[in-house]
């Protein structure tokens, strides 16, 4: 992995988790959070559980949304999960503009 930046706007780029061997979406684990099926569905039964239970949950689900990613489990949610989140959000920010 290349080195992490040190300046907020690079960071950015950067999930929380990057480079954390201690939690469990370390790469030692990351076919659980990326990897779909036989079918081309992805089961992420085994990533949400690992998720949950992680103590960088919060800030990683707000890089995925900030970042809006779309693919794998992130802070405990899945893209269906993200979609449905930042659509709210959308919504929220356009009836505040009103």
């Amino acid at each position: 992995m290349p080195a992490m930046p040190n300046d907020l706007v690079s960071a950015r780029r950067w999930p929380p988790v990057a480079g954390r061997r201690d939690l469990a979406c370390n790469p030692d684990n990351a076919s659980a959070f990326y990897s779909p099926d036989s079918r081309g569905f992805s089961d992420y039964s085994r990533a949400l559980a690992l998720c949950w239970r992680c103590p960088a949950r919060r800030p990683c689900l707000a890089w995925a949304l900030d970042t809006e990613q779309r693919h794998g489990v992130w802070g405990g949610t899945t893209p269906t999960d993200r979609a449905a989140m930042l659509t709210d959000r959308a919504a929220l920010a356009d009836l505040a503009r009103e």
